[in-house]
């Protein structure tokens, strides 16, 4: 079964974070293109914070580069925003009430699950998100 994961997610493969284990498990995650700017955003936010040195954040933000373009040992498969997740995520924000980046989040996993119907599992660490893709018929993978 193929899983599709938020950038929320997607961190955790790179920084240890509680719940890390529950993405890591999996050995390809199936990634939104939106992700290459909110993981790069994230783990750069942690270096702002101080919660994460520099070096750490150069060799981690490298590792998801590659990973991002589809190295060999890849764990993420990204899925462009194209007009059909446009139209989707347009549809989301109306019926879920979701900020954009969530909505175009949602809408790439709709869009892998209607290519993929064995795409039924969702990852996120949001609330909103996570009860949105719970409605859309997502099993969601989160923290207890």
């Amino acid at each position: 079964m193929s899983v599709f994961a938020d950038s929320s997610a997607v961190v955790k493969l790179y920084v240890d974070e509680h719940d890390s284990d529950l993405i890591r498990e999996h050995p390809v995650l199936i990634v939104s293109a939106i992700a290459r700017v909110e993981v790069v955003s994230a783990i750069w936010r942690k270096v702002v914070d101080g919660d994460l040195p520099l070096r750490d954040a150069e060799t981690i933000l490298s590792q998801f580069e590659a990973d991002f373009a589809g190295n060999e040992a890849s764990r993420l498969a990204a899925v462009s925003v194209g007009e059909v997740v446009l139209k989707l995520a347009t549809r989301m924000v109306r019926v879920h009430s979701l900020r954009t980046l969530d909505a175009l989040q949602l809408a790439s996993a709709l869009a892998v699950r209607e290519a993929d119907p064995e795409c039924r599992e969702f990852a996120s660490f949001d609330r909103k998100l996570n009860d949105s893709a719970s409605r859309q018929g997502f099993a969601v993978i989160t923290s207890s």
